[in-house]
């Protein structure tokens, strides 16, 4: 399930627009949209296992086709086998590292880099959800996301670690801190050193890929793949 919490007091707007009048009209409607298409029954396995199986399938098929490219630096990608091992890795690091279980919460607080699908689809493959914010929150806005969505582990950028320690001092759920090299630190800057309470992304990465040994059941109308908010503060 595809969850997402707004605040009561934000307000969503349409504009539709009209070539045959020439001002626009602003309506207050709802915003979901259904598809045309027919429905499939949801299955009791995670979206994350569905998906992992189809991603693996098409690198066989494939091989020399990339998944995901850094649009900034073409030469940084992931081939479709890459993003499976790599969830893989993400979930067994969750897994044993961790303690990590079923209804926990991953948060995000990156920006467009290419190893976000990997981070979302190894925490689905447990039984865990994201819930990504944005990069530019202040550490206010992390700690209310942080503690409305129970988080328990962060994937972080070296530039917006600084924000999540503060944002983490006052949320004791937090267990694990986990930074990852964004390459958009301005040219010149020192490399971030790492506080001892916080994991190097590059550490999991070297983890070997394993299956979880047990089966996640998943129910669709109760469990949460993704957790989106709005802007809190």
């Amino acid at each position: 399930m595809l969850s997402s919490r707004i605040l009561p007091s934000t307000t969503l707007l349409a504009i539709k627009e009209s070539s045959i009048i020439s001002s626009s009209i602003i309506q207050k409607r709802s915003i979901i949209i259904k598809s045309k298409f027919k429905y499939i029954e949801p299955k009791n396995i995670s979206f994350s296992e569905q998906l992992l199986k189809r991603i693996w399938r098409h690198g066989y098929k494939n091989p020399s086709k990339s998944a995901i490219i850094n649009a900034f630096n073409p030469e940084e990608r992931l081939s479709f086998h890459d993003l499976y091992l790599r969830s893989l890795s993400i979930a067994t690091f969750l897994h044993q590292k961790c303690n990590f279980k079923h209804g926990n919460c991953v948060a995000t607080v990156l920006p467009n880099l290419i190893d976000f699908p990997a981070i979302v689809l190894g925490t689905g493959l447990i039984g865990g959800f994201t819930t990504p914010a944005s990069s530019q929150l202040t550490s206010k806005e992390l700690e209310i996301q942080f503690k409305d969505s129970k988080t328990s582990i962060i994937f972080c950028a070296d530039f917006t670690l600084e924000n999540v320690l503060e944002a983490a001092k006052n949320c004791p759920k937090i267990k694990k801190i986990i930074c990852l090299k964004s390459g958009l630190l301005p040219d010149g800057s020192p490399e971030v050193i790492l506080p001892r309470n916080v994991i190097s992304y590059e550490t999991i990465k070297k983890l070997l890929p394993e299956l979880p040994a047990n089966k996640v059941e998943i129910d669709p109308e109760r469990d949460i793949f993704l957790l989106p908010y709005s802007r809190l503060v």
